[in-house]
């Protein structure tokens, strides 16, 4: 979510490339032999407590979503799952740790898709292989980011923001605090074309403060916080980020709504092993982490930090994290955003 709410100073330089920037119920009813695998397995995974790593400060949104599955797991497993910070270097530090972890089972990475589908694109050489080193476990759920102008914006849409920045040209602007704005506002103006120049934080706080000021045009930033600013009447939400319209906020229509159409960008989160690790341990906590979803308490949790239910297999998952991989080289490529 690198929906992290930073307070730092503004920088008007290059955009900081944030990283975004992600209930096992033994089954009651077996027969026979049934009973006796399922107590096997239950002895088996996990033994003992589990290292939860994420790349996010203590507190910071994304932390907390992890911190909502870690209570999930703990509940499901009878066992201890003890959360780890480690931030730095738009997440890849945790990455590189879990990646040289012992692959028991017992270690487990929970990040944004930025770890594994746009560091890749975004840095010369990492510390780890998003491919080779982990194993995909679960999905932990996506976010709709969204595009949004000042309250006193004459725009009201995406097809009157597009006219609004042509009638402007080299005068229309956007904030740019991190990798998705920069590479989802580029993605916008490649498929409308419509200008804009890119103006560039140090934060989305900052960023957010000068958009209701009127100091840019329009501002990609996550849709949660985006309903809240629009809730007190700061700002105006024309769109989220994905091509539907977003589960939780519903009142605000999606991309091929909108009239913008190939777009469909979201942030997501998920679960990993290092690999080589147990199938049993990858197959055990890819059931409980989807059954998060069947609690009630639990998903309205995640809702009020804007996650929406996402499930998939463990293989399913790794095709998805492989077009992801695909899709966020193509949008990057098209924002121009050069690695470092």
């Amino acid at each position: 979510m690198q929906a992290t709410h930073h307070h730092l100073h503004r920088r008007r330089g290059r955009a900081g490339l944030l990283g975004l920037g992600l209930g096992l119920g033994l089954a009651g009813a077996l027969l026979g032999s049934g009973v006796a695998q399922a107590q096997v397995q239950s002895q088996d995974y996990p033994a003992r407590e589990i290292h939860m790593v994420n790349g996010y400060s203590a507190g910071a949104g994304a932390d907390v979503v992890s911190r909502i599955f870690a209570k999930h797991l703990e509940e499901a497993f009878g066992k201890p799952v003890i959360v780890e910070n480690k931030p730095g270097a738009f997440t890849n530090i945790a990455a590189a740790a879990v990646a040289h972890a012992k692959p028991d089972g017992y270690t487990l990475f929970f990040a944004g898709h930025s770890a594994i589908a746009t560091n890749i694109h975004l840095f010369k050489s990492l510390p780890f292989d998003p491919v080779k080193d982990f194993i995909p476990v679960a999905p932990g759920g996506k976010i709709g980011f969204g595009f949004a102008v000042g309250a006193q914006s004459p725009v009201h849409s995406m097809a009157e923001l597009t006219a609004y920045l042509k009638a402007k040209g080299d005068k229309a602007t956007y904030a740019s605090a991190n990798a998705f704005a920069l590479a989802s506002s580029e993605l916008y103006k490649f498929i409308s074309g419509a200008p804009g120049v890119a103006v560039p934080y140090k934060n989305s706080g900052d960023a957010l403060n000068d958009l209701v000021r009127g100091e840019v045009d329009f501002m990609v930033y996550d849709l949660g916080t985006l309903v809240q600013q629009e809730q007190g009447g700061r700002l105006r939400v024309l769109a989220v980020s994905t091509a539907e319209r977003s589960a939780i906020h519903n009142h605000v229509p999606g991309m091929r709504e909108a009239g913008v159409p190939d777009f469909d960008l979201s942030a997501w989160f998920g679960a990993w092993l290092p690999a080589n690790s147990p199938p049993q341990a990858v197959a055990q906590l890819s059931r409980a982490m989807s059954r998060i979803w069947d609690s009630d308490e639990k998903r309205r949790a995640l809702a009020t930090m804007s996650v929406e239910p996402f499930t998939a297999s463990p293989e399913e998952f790794a095709r998805f994290e492989m077009k992801e991989m695909e899709k966020w080289g193509r949008v990057i490529a098209i924002a121009h955003i050069e690695p470092q």
